[in-house]
């Protein structure tokens, strides 16, 4: 069984370590998931920018991995490290949302840009 962290009722959420802030977003802290993404989002955002190329995508592909996270940590998930974790989960939403892009582009385009990069 896992050693229940020792948190103090009035310590600001921002100060804790990650591990205390996974567990308290899945004992329903309120406040404990958004410290998470304020400490997180910004290399998250990195991530998700180096797949897809383009901010706002990015940005996109983050809200959707914060989600994520957010409904795994909040079931109880135990993550070893919480950065590379959340970083992985990012670098999986842009993957994803470029994947749906290239389905969904019109086969002249995808042709063309085929035809571009073969030159």
């Amino acid at each position: 069984m896992a050693t229940a962290l020792p948190i103090r009722p009035h310590e600001p959420l921002a100060a804790l370590p990650d591990a205390a802030l996974a567990e308290l977003v899945a004992r329903g802290e309120p406040g404990a998931f958004e410290a998470v993404d304020r400490r997180h989002r910004e290399h998250m955002i990195a991530v998700a920018t180096r797949v897809l190329g383009r901010g706002g995508d990015a940005e996109d592909a983050v809200q959707a991995a914060m989600l994520r996270a957010y409904l795994a940590l909040a079931e109880g998930r135990r993550v070893p490290a919480l950065r590379p974790w959340l970083a992985r989960i990012a670098r999986n939403a842009a993957l994803d949302m470029l994947a749906a892009r290239r389905a969904s582009a019109p086969l002249g385009v995808a042709a063309e840009c085929h035809a571009a990069v073969e030159g």
